[in-house]
């Protein structure tokens, strides 16, 4: 794993180490209050993605039943009105989870 470090305005340095977070719930609220989180500049173009946050939790029906039965946990548009989908999952005993980010109609 790469180290990552922290340079504060006074030039000293420390290094930053990787937690295991407690709760989506923490991760989420960070993801909702700062969306540059995401990386959009990683995407192919000219032009970084900025999002703008749509809903948290949003409801995702049941194509059969149209009951309310999933919940997306962020809904996102960039500048150019494209969607995109993030979930947040925590890894139960590990570092293993991850936030997934799924662009709807772009290639990423």
């Amino acid at each position: 794993m790469q180290s990552l470090f922290h340079i504060a305005v006074d030039g000293s340095f420390s290094e930053m180490r990787a937690h295991p977070y407690d709760n989506e719930d923490h991760i989420q609220r960070l993801l909702a209050e700062y969306p540059n989180i995401l990386g959009g500049d990683a995407y192919t173009g000219a032009v970084p993605r900025r999002w703008a946050l749509i809903s948290r939790e949003m409801p995702v029906p049941d194509p059969e039943s149209s009951d309310r039965r999933w919940s997306l946990d962020h809904l996102y548009v960039d500048q150019d009105a494209i969607p995109t989908l993030v979930e947040v999952k925590r890894g139960r005993d590990t570092l293993s989870g991850g936030i997934a980010i799924l662009p709807v109609g772009r290639s990423a």
